[in-house]
């Protein structure tokens, strides 16, 4: 519905903005992926980026003649399901569960992503076998991406490789959403998924194993 009122057609070409370094513009990005809408762009560096490079605004909002849409399919190739997550318990080789939140949310010590801001977790901590890489790191001061090198030299330095299998998490899937992106589409790494609902459901799960504290 939203994409009809919007006037967006299957082929239309959609490109995203937001705060945040783009966050939610990210998530957004993933969903529209998720459901077959792939003709979709990221304004780099999203609003922080177009204000401070003195570029317009308007406060009125447009409006598009009405469209019909019809979403395609869940592609499950980019969204991760519980099994997928106890799947990289057991092949730590080839898979790496990948944790984007604050150092202080991976180890316990905040439910949310700050002072003030909604805790989406029932318990703190992290999901068994994740590797902590925090997504801003994947940001310059200015809201845009980091170079293609600089970010195969981050995530390299992780041990988080090409030819993994990845799945990317958060509080309830936003965040994650920002890394899975650049591993993706700016990095190129084959198998990545995000874990829709993240912490937010694996907290609450009965018996799911949370860890606190430094990774090991």
């Amino acid at each position: 519905v939203l994409m009809e009122e919007s006037g967006i057609t299957p082929s239309t070409l959609v490109i995203l903005y937001g705060d945040n370094n783009n966050w939610f513009a990210c998530w957004a990005f993933w969903m529209m992926h998720l459901y077959g809408h792939t003709n979709v762009r990221l304004i780099d560096g999203g609003m922080r980026k177009w204000i401070n490079s003195g570029l317009p605004l308007d406060a009125e909002e447009p409006t598009f003649p009405k469209t019909e849409y019809q979403a395609a399919d869940a592609a499950l190739e980019s969204k991760a399901s519980i099994e997928n997550i106890f799947e990289s318990f057991f092949n730590p080789d080839t898979h790496r569960l990948l944790d984007v939140r604050s150092a202080a949310e991976f180890q316990g010590r905040l439910m949310s992503p700050g002072v003030g801001t909604q805790a989406k977790c029932e318990i703190a901590g992290h999901i068994p076998t994740a590797i902590n890489v925090p997504w801003n790191l994947n940001c310059n001061a200015d809201g845009t991406f980091k170079t293609p090198e600089e970010l195969r030299a981050l995530y390299a330095c992780f041990d988080i490789l090409p030819e993994m299998n990845v799945i990317t998490y958060c509080a309830i899937g936003e965040r994650a959403s920002l890394s899975w992106f650049v591993l993706k589409h700016l990095i190129g790494y084959n198998v990545v998924m995000n874990y829709d609902r993240s912490m937010a459901q694996w907290s609450r799960i009965a018996n799911a194993p949370i860890s606190t504290g430094q990774a090991a």
